[in-house]
């Protein structure tokens, strides 16, 4: 659990970045110490907000209760982040026009539509890549494009593996360019979740980004999207964002969007425990205004405080902290589980089948050195686990709250 300390922190940053006025006065702003604004510019910068941050203190006649200094701080990630992403809306102009002209369409998916066209202005939204939705056949061919633009795969890929367990290529990178992810869906096949991806196609919207024709996923279909993505594909470790994502985009379609349509494709997709508890969090953290009784419809029975609190403590434990224990390893904590049960999943951590290998790690699945990547996979699991697994042995307690957390999290979504 976070100390006090922390608490008081993350309470001013959240009524700082909330959407209704009034939930921090400038008294409060004032009390702040030295050692508050260092340890809140800090954690800021941890969840990726600290342009946000300093549109909201303007937004909120606040910049004259904080010190200039931290003012000044904020304002220069605040601009550092806008021509970051003037450069990437630059880059994606680049793809989008040769995409156009090898004839393949493609939507622009979360970070760049919602910095250019969600959010009141551009600089408001750190991103992390450009993520580009095209038809699944084509991808060999826009994978080709991106190479003719001087970008080239972060590691070697197998593009049948790719298509059979992931709804995206490995990243595409260029030294001093933006990242770009190849997206055929926003779901991979082999989970539950899985959807046909030809009902975004259908209900596409035709945008202007950096002055190019491009589309962009229905407003419907973005917050479910911007919901699946928090929920079901990171189990709420990646901070704080996500909910301010949906914020905006509640606030920017608000005349418009079809809640009805999100609560029948939550529900027929089965995402309906996810979405429910991603806009619950987004309501209660930074004030996104999901109508009454939509997340009542969603999730009849209700989403207990535990599940709340084990989602709230995820959202600010460190992705660092997150990624040092895998979901794999904290599922060997559940509680419940049989012996049987244990040594399968077991079995399935240390020899997955040799197609999900070659996904893994770029070797076709019919060559022989697929057998050679077992070891270096079982390498890779012990430097990735061993800490945390020794300190699981040794009783720490921090550790043990991080896989039952984990652990409340993946078998509620999965009940769906």
């Amino acid at each position: 659990m976070n100390s006090p300390t922390d608490q008081h922190i993350i309470s001013i940053l959240l009524a700082c970045l909330h959407q209704q006025p009034g939930r921090v006065s400038a008294a409060e702003v004032r009390r702040l110490t030295a050692s508050d604004w260092d340890a809140l510019l800090q954690l800021a910068a941890e969840q990726r907000v600290r342009p946000l941050l300093y549109h909201r203190l303007r937004e909120k006649n606040l910049v004259d209760a904080a010190p200039k200094t931290i003012v000044d701080r904020l304002e220069d990630a605040y601009r550092r982040n806008t021509f970051r992403n003037l450069r990437l809306s630059a880059e994606f102009r680049r793809m989008a026009l040769s995409m156009q002209e090898a004839d393949i369409p493609i939507i622009a998916l979360k970070g760049l539509y919602l910095a250019s066209a969600v959010y009141e202005q551009i600089g408001l939204r750190e991103m992390n890549d450009i993520d580009l939705l095209a038809p699944r056949q084509n991808m060999a061919q826009a994978a080709n494009v991106l190479s003719d633009l001087g970008y080239y795969p972060r590691k070697a890929y197998v593009l049948e593996s790719d298509l059979a367990w992931s709804h995206h290529l490995t990243r595409y990178v260029q030294e001093g360019k933006a990242s770009v992810e190849l997206h055929w869906n926003i779901t991979a096949p082999q989970y539950a979740y899985h959807i046909d991806v030809r009902e975004l196609w259908d209900r596409a919207r035709p945008v202007n980004l950096a002055g190019v024709d491009a589309l962009a996923l229905s407003p419907e279909d973005l917050i479910l999207h911007l919901c699946l993505h928090t929920s079901y594909q990171h189990r709420f470790e990646f901070g704080l964002r996500p909910s301010c994502d949906l914020a905006a985009a509640i606030r920017h379609f608000e005349r418009e969007l079809d809640w009805e349509a999100v609560r029948e494709r939550a529900v027929r997709w089965g995402w309906r425990r996810g979405a429910a508890l991603a806009l619950l969090l987004a309501q209660d953290l930074v004030g996104a205004t999901p109508p009454d009784g939509l997340i009542d419809a969603l999730q009849p029975e209700g989403i207990s405080p535990l599940l709340l609190d084990a989602a709230r403590e995820q959202i600010f434990t460190s992705k660092q902290t997150n990624k040092r224990l895998s979901g794999n390893v904290a599922r060997l904590l559940e509680v419940g589980r049989s012996p049987p049960q244990l040594l399968g999943h077991l079995w399935r951590m240390f020899f997955p089948s040799r197609s999900r290998m070659s996904k893994a790690y770029g070797v076709p699945s019919a060559s022989y050195r697929l057998y050679f990547t077992y070891p270096r996979r079982w390498w890779e699991m012990l430097r990735r686990n061993a800490a945390n697994v020794l300190r699981l042995l040794r009783g720490e307690k921090a550790v043990g709250q991080l896989a039952q957390r984990k652990n409340t999290l993946a078998q509620w979504l999965e009940l769906d």
